[in-house]
């Protein structure tokens, strides 16, 4: 059975960064990145790009279109996606589509840390059309909202880790907790 592994937190919390710092370290592990998937497909399609560059989700058909494909690319045993899911719809969504597919959701890891220090990081590095205040905090309201279902959801494999520490340390506390229950 695949073992699935998400990593969740508000934009800015390094979700991607770390996720790259951990299939570096360890090239048994397929990383995949929502945000990323929608802003390649939102830069050849400017209906989906409204949604991506304005900070809204997509439209739940888009998002189980992309996901879909995404998770019949998963060729290795131990997967992490970032970024997803981002609302209840979602996180019913992605239980859907791994049912029969003998892929089995192991843990949800949130990354946490300040506002401000989020709000930073993304202006900073200002990536897209979407790296900006305006969407930060739309995002940031947004997270906060939906992440009370999603949190609720996951209760049972949700582990939280502190945004606020260097990426090498926070990808090898997520790295260790990984190859853990791989171990099992």
């Amino acid at each position: 059975m695949k073992k699935l592994f998400l990593i969740l937190g508000k934009s800015g919390s390094g979700k991607t960064t770390v996720a790259d710092y951990i299939i570096q370290q360890n090239k048994n592990i397929e990383h995949y990145s929502m945000g990323n998937e929608f802003r390649k497909i939102a830069n050849k399609n400017p209906e989906i790009g409204k949604y991506v560059f304005s900070g809204k989700r997509v439209p739940e058909k888009i998002a189980k279109d992309v996901l879909s494909q995404i998770i019949d690319k998963f060729s290795k045993d131990i997967i992490l996606v970032d970024g997803f899911p981002r609302d209840h719809k979602q996180t019913e969504l992605l239980n859907l589509l791994l049912e029969n597919k003998n892929i089995e959701i192991k843990n949800v890891f949130e990354i946490t840390l300040d506002d401000n220090i989020a709000s930073e990081r993304v202006l900073n590095r200002a990536r897209g059309n979407d790296d900006n205040i305006r969407v930060f905090n739309d995002r940031l309201e947004d997270y906060k909202i939906q992440m009370k279902y999603i949190r609720e959801y996951y209760k049972n494999i949700l582990i939280n880790i502190n945004g606020n520490d260097k990426v090498e340390n926070i990808s090898n506390k997520i790295l260790d907790k990984i190859l853990s229950v791989d171990k099992k």
